[in-house]
């Protein structure tokens, strides 16, 4: 047992704040990371690096020309995403991303003829205590 991530979870419910995990010497990729090993040479020590490559670019255009650029961009990030020949499933949270995420999903697998396999999952709560799940 890592007792200080455990304090931390416990505490705090911080779980992904750090590389090390609920586990002594047991570690987790962090978003970004990547490594490359033989599986018949496992070496002690993992190189890890950063498998993308973030390239700013100046955008010299009008308000709406950024808007248009922008749903492009989420449409092609969300269509990448739903390949797949089975039903889809997406967490509901209620706020802008998730529901954001899930109507543009919704759009691509209806245009598709695929809406039937968009599958989500939401859950609320009035009280404290309870949980309704719907799906």
């Amino acid at each position: 047992m890592n007792r200080e991530r455990v304090y931390d979870f416990l505490a705090w419910g911080l779980t992904d704040h750090t590389a090390e995990t609920l586990f002594s010497n047991v570690f987790q990729l962090r978003g970004g990371e990547a490594f490359d090993v033989s599986l018949s040479a496992v070496p002690d020590k993992l190189s890890l690096y950063q498998w993308y490559v973030l390239r700013p670019a100046v955008f010299n255009g009008t308000a709406a020309e950024a808007a248009e650029s922008f749903r492009a961009l989420f449409y092609d990030a969300v269509k990448l995403r739903l390949r797949a020949d089975v039903a889809i499933g997406s967490c509901l949270s209620g706020g802008v991303d998730s529901s954001s995420i899930v109507c543009v999903m919704n759009d691509i697998l209806r245009e598709a003829g695929a809406a039937a396999n968009q599958r989500t999952v939401s859950a609320c709560s009035a009280e404290k205590n309870s949980m309704n799940v719907s799906l």
